[in-house]
């Protein structure tokens, strides 16, 4: 009986220490490494683009003062080129970005580029991107369905293509519908509303996989995306689309740097709001900063 009466009290003493060793230690500000701001570069270059644009803003540590509240950094020099010419974006003060349009400074599959970004007061940032080759969509199929959690029938489309052998390759499938519609206009003062017809132009979202594939163990096969989901605007259960309707399809061959930079943000916006899911770890290609500077070459 004495044994048995030993048992609860030795659980106790465990519980006891274990709950002791739970307690939260408060910790000085000053014991932590103070983060640092960094300069924080987006650029993505395609041969289809009409304007080159990049955004530079600044990191936000965790500790210490945040040097600029919007994070947009106007002053900055911002330098592209490609080995035989060179261009200097300008800085669009209304849309927070600089920018050039491509006809000044041509994009070309199979080149490679450099950007630098020089800004007072923060150490220098450089990137590199090789533009891919586009890759030709060879099928584009479209089913439906009963929709899961929307009212009426779902339509779906799924891209095919044939990947290029012995090269390793990322891709991204994307698209979107354009339809006839209505756009509600407010009317003047003691006046009414009216609708007038517009077209409308939803994208394609992935309920299921991500859009972002590479080739392998698929290296010179065929390639078929996710399901994507068309969006159109529904009623009482019914799509509210009036012909002509247009389905366009995208598929994105990108390099490296930009398949791996998109599909950490996709994970991490998945498990955003959960405390209980695994840290996904954004990666950057920005060398002395952080972000991204990728290109893509797109076939529709």
């Amino acid at each position: 009986m004495t044994f048995l009466r030993t048992i609860p009290l030795l659980g106790l003493l465990l519980l006891l220490v274990a709950c002791e060793n739970l307690l939260v230690r408060e910790v000085s500000p000053d014991e932590l490494t103070r983060g640092e701001n960094k300069l924080v570069l987006q650029c993505y270059l395609s041969p289809q683009d009409t304007a080159i644009v990049a955004a530079v803003s600044l990191s936000r540590p965790v500790l210490g003062e945040q040097a600029n509240a919007s994070g947009v950094l106007p002053g900055a020099t911002v330098k592209l080129e490609d080995g035989d010419q060179s261009i200097t974006l300008t800085y669009d003060a209304q849309k927070l970005f600089y920018w050039a349009p491509a006809r000044q400074f041509p994009i070309g599959a199979g080149r490679t580029y450099r950007i630098s970004v020089l800004l007072p007061g923060y150490p220098s940032v450089r990137a590199t991107t090789t533009v891919p080759r586009p890759v030709p969509i060879t099928e584009v199929q479209l089913d439906s369905s009963a929709n899961q959690g929307y009212p009426g029938v779902g339509y779906y489309v799924r891209v095919l293509w044939r990947d290029p052998a012995d090269q390793v390759n990322f891709y991204q499938v994307a698209g979107d519908t354009e339809y006839g519609g209505q756009e509600y206009v407010f009317g003047s003062p003691g006046q009414p509303g009216s609708f007038i017809p517009s077209r409308q132009i939803g994208h394609f979202f992935y309920e299921e996989n991500s859009p972002f594939l590479t080739d392998q163990e698929r290296d010179g096969g065929l390639m078929v995306s996710p399901r994507g989901r068309l969006s159109f605007a529904y009623s009482n259960g019914k799509i509210q689309a009036d012909p002509p309707i247009l389905v366009r399809a995208y598929l994105l061959n990108v390099d490296e740097g930009y398949y791996r930079y998109h599909q950490a943000l996709e994970r991490n916006n998945q498990v955003s709001g959960n405390p209980f899911a695994e840290p996904v770890s954004i990666p950057s290609n920005v060398e002395g900063g952080l972000g991204c500077f990728g290109s893509f070459n797109a076939a529709k």
